[in-house]
Protein backbone atom coordinates (compact mmCIF):
# COMPACT_ATOMS: atom_id res chain seq x y z
CA UNK A 1 0.00 0.00 0.00
CA UNK A 2 2.59 2.50 1.09
CA UNK A 3 4.52 1.48 -2.06
CA UNK A 4 1.37 2.46 -4.86
CA UNK A 5 1.10 5.66 -2.65
CA UNK A 6 4.81 6.44 -3.12
CA UNK A 7 4.17 5.85 -7.09
CA UNK A 8 1.16 7.78 -7.40
CA UNK A 9 2.54 10.52 -5.45
CA UNK A 10 6.15 10.31 -7.71
CA UNK A 11 3.88 10.26 -10.62
CA UNK A 12 1.65 13.31 -9.85
CA UNK A 13 4.83 15.19 -9.27
CA UNK A 14 6.43 14.11 -12.10
CA UNK A 15 2.71 15.27 -14.21
CA UNK A 16 2.82 18.40 -12.28
CA UNK A 17 6.50 19.60 -13.16
CA UNK A 18 6.32 18.45 -17.46
CA UNK A 19 2.94 20.63 -17.65
CA UNK A 20 3.44 23.43 -14.85
CA UNK A 21 7.41 24.19 -14.83
CA UNK A 22 7.98 27.35 -12.53
CA UNK A 23 10.93 29.06 -11.59
CA UNK A 24 11.97 32.01 -9.23
CA UNK A 25 13.93 35.07 -10.39
CA UNK A 26 14.30 38.64 -8.75
CA UNK A 27 11.63 37.39 -6.22
CA UNK A 28 9.37 36.55 -8.95
CA UNK A 29 7.87 33.07 -9.28
CA UNK A 30 7.14 32.54 -13.29
CA UNK A 31 5.41 29.34 -15.13
CA UNK A 32 6.10 28.70 -18.54
CA UNK A 33 3.17 28.74 -21.01
CA UNK A 34 5.15 27.74 -23.83
CA UNK A 35 8.70 26.23 -24.18
CA UNK A 36 8.54 26.01 -27.53
CA UNK A 37 7.62 30.03 -27.95
CA UNK A 38 9.77 30.66 -24.65
CA UNK A 39 6.68 32.45 -22.99
CA UNK A 40 6.17 32.61 -19.31
CA UNK A 41 3.74 34.39 -16.89
CA UNK A 42 4.51 36.04 -13.60
CA UNK A 43 2.44 33.49 -11.27
CA UNK A 44 3.79 35.08 -7.57
CA UNK A 45 5.41 37.91 -6.59
CA UNK A 46 7.97 36.87 -3.51
CA UNK A 47 10.11 40.13 -3.73
CA UNK A 48 10.54 42.90 -1.08
CA UNK A 49 7.30 44.45 -1.60
CA UNK A 50 8.48 48.05 -0.72
CA UNK A 51 8.55 50.71 -3.32
CA UNK A 52 8.59 50.25 -6.95
CA UNK A 53 8.07 46.99 -8.70
CA UNK A 54 9.24 46.53 -12.58
CA UNK A 55 8.35 43.66 -14.21
CA UNK A 56 11.02 42.60 -16.77
CA UNK A 57 10.42 41.83 -20.70
CA UNK A 58 12.59 38.98 -20.64
CA UNK A 59 13.75 36.23 -17.94
CA UNK A 60 16.32 33.93 -18.02
CA UNK A 61 16.15 30.17 -16.56
CA UNK A 62 17.32 27.43 -18.95
CA UNK A 63 16.84 30.22 -22.29
CA UNK A 64 15.38 33.77 -22.19
CA UNK A 65 11.73 33.47 -22.16
CA UNK A 66 9.56 36.88 -23.17
CA UNK A 67 7.00 37.53 -20.18
CA UNK A 68 3.30 37.32 -21.50
CA UNK A 69 1.08 37.68 -19.19
CA UNK A 70 0.48 38.32 -15.58
CA UNK A 71 -1.70 35.20 -13.23
CA UNK A 72 -4.43 35.71 -10.95
CA UNK A 73 -3.54 37.02 -7.28
CA UNK A 74 0.25 37.35 -8.51
CA UNK A 75 0.56 40.58 -6.39
CA UNK A 76 -2.64 40.17 -4.17
CA UNK A 77 -1.83 41.96 -1.10
CA UNK A 78 1.68 43.00 -1.44
CA UNK A 79 1.58 45.92 0.97
CA UNK A 80 4.37 48.42 0.50
CA UNK A 81 4.27 48.34 -3.13
CA UNK A 82 4.05 51.88 -4.41
CA UNK A 83 4.30 51.10 -8.26
CA UNK A 84 4.40 48.74 -11.04
CA UNK A 85 5.62 48.20 -14.44
CA UNK A 86 4.83 46.20 -16.95
CA UNK A 87 6.87 45.47 -20.14
CA UNK A 88 5.71 46.21 -23.09
CA UNK A 89 5.00 42.19 -24.71
CA UNK A 90 2.58 40.95 -21.76
CA UNK A 91 -0.61 40.72 -23.49
CA UNK A 92 -3.20 40.06 -20.57
CA UNK A 93 -3.69 40.54 -16.61
CA UNK A 94 -5.54 37.91 -14.56
CA UNK A 95 -8.29 38.46 -12.41
CA UNK A 96 -7.15 39.80 -9.01
CA UNK A 97 -3.69 40.28 -9.66
CA UNK A 98 -3.14 43.28 -8.00
CA UNK A 99 -6.24 43.29 -5.53
CA UNK A 100 -5.75 44.77 -2.70
CA UNK A 101 -2.01 45.96 -2.96
CA UNK A 102 -3.38 48.99 0.12
CA UNK A 103 -0.15 50.93 -0.57
CA UNK A 104 -0.24 50.87 -5.06
CA UNK A 105 -0.09 54.14 -5.75
CA UNK A 106 0.68 53.95 -9.59
CA UNK A 107 0.73 51.60 -12.63
CA UNK A 108 2.10 51.51 -15.89
CA UNK A 109 -0.12 49.21 -18.47
CA UNK A 110 1.31 48.72 -21.79
CA UNK A 111 0.42 48.93 -25.35
CA UNK A 112 0.69 44.92 -25.83
CA UNK A 113 -2.11 44.37 -23.19
CA UNK A 114 -5.44 42.85 -24.83
CA UNK A 115 -7.28 42.17 -21.95
CA UNK A 116 -7.56 42.82 -18.05
CA UNK A 117 -10.27 40.42 -16.24
CA UNK A 118 -12.37 41.58 -13.02
CA UNK A 119 -10.97 42.58 -9.93
CA UNK A 120 -7.43 43.34 -11.47
CA UNK A 121 -6.92 46.53 -9.40
CA UNK A 122 -9.52 46.23 -6.85
CA UNK A 123 -9.68 47.87 -3.54
CA UNK A 124 -6.27 50.08 -4.38
CA UNK A 125 -7.61 52.52 -1.89
CA UNK A 126 -4.50 54.40 -2.82
CA UNK A 127 -4.26 53.72 -6.48
CA UNK A 128 -4.31 57.68 -7.90
CA UNK A 129 -2.40 57.35 -11.59
CA UNK A 130 -2.97 54.78 -13.80
CA UNK A 131 -0.78 55.35 -17.02
CA UNK A 132 -2.27 53.27 -20.11
CA UNK A 133 -0.46 53.13 -23.64
CA UNK A 134 -2.91 50.86 -25.36
CA UNK A 135 -4.05 52.68 -28.74
CA UNK A 136 -7.14 50.57 -29.27
CA UNK A 137 -8.61 50.41 -25.57
CA UNK A 138 -10.72 47.12 -24.99
CA UNK A 139 -14.11 46.78 -22.71
CA UNK A 140 -14.48 45.10 -19.31
CA UNK A 141 -16.80 42.66 -18.29
CA UNK A 142 -16.66 43.17 -14.84
CA UNK A 143 -14.92 46.55 -13.90
CA UNK A 144 -10.92 45.79 -12.55
CA UNK A 145 -10.80 49.08 -11.09
CA UNK A 146 -13.24 48.85 -8.29
CA UNK A 147 -12.39 50.28 -5.21
CA UNK A 148 -10.07 52.43 -5.82
CA UNK A 149 -8.88 56.25 -4.86
CA UNK A 150 -11.66 58.80 -5.52
CA UNK A 151 -9.08 60.62 -6.75
CA UNK A 152 -7.69 58.57 -9.53
CA UNK A 153 -6.34 59.72 -12.85
CA UNK A 154 -6.27 57.67 -16.21
CA UNK A 155 -3.97 58.85 -18.59
CA UNK A 156 -4.23 57.92 -21.86
CA UNK A 157 -2.39 58.38 -25.44
CA UNK A 158 -3.10 61.36 -27.91
CA UNK A 159 -6.66 61.34 -29.55
CA UNK A 160 -8.02 57.94 -27.85
CA UNK A 161 -10.35 59.49 -25.67
CA UNK A 162 -13.86 58.54 -27.14
CA UNK A 163 -12.60 54.87 -27.73
CA UNK A 164 -11.92 54.96 -23.97
CA UNK A 165 -14.85 55.69 -23.43
CA UNK A 166 -16.83 53.98 -25.67
CA UNK A 167 -14.96 50.94 -24.48
CA UNK A 168 -16.20 51.94 -20.53
CA UNK A 169 -12.86 53.39 -19.27
CA UNK A 170 -14.91 56.06 -17.68
CA UNK A 171 -14.82 58.96 -14.85
CA UNK A 172 -17.32 56.60 -13.46
CA UNK A 173 -14.50 54.63 -12.89
CA UNK A 174 -11.60 57.05 -12.80
CA UNK A 175 -12.81 60.31 -10.45
CA UNK A 176 -9.72 62.31 -10.90
CA UNK A 177 -10.42 62.74 -14.14
CA UNK A 178 -9.11 61.27 -17.63
CA UNK A 179 -5.71 63.00 -19.16
CA UNK A 180 -4.97 62.66 -23.46
CA UNK A 181 -1.13 63.15 -23.53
Amino acid sequence: MKRALLLLFLFTCAVCCVFAQTFESGGIQYVILSSDDKTVAVERYYGDSVGNVIIPQTVRFDDEYAVKEIKGSAFYCCRGLSSIIIPDGVTGIRYNAFESCSDLASITIPSSVTGIEFGVFANCKNLTQVVSKIETPFGFELNPFRDISDNCVLTIPAGTRSAYIAAGWTEDMFKGGIIEK
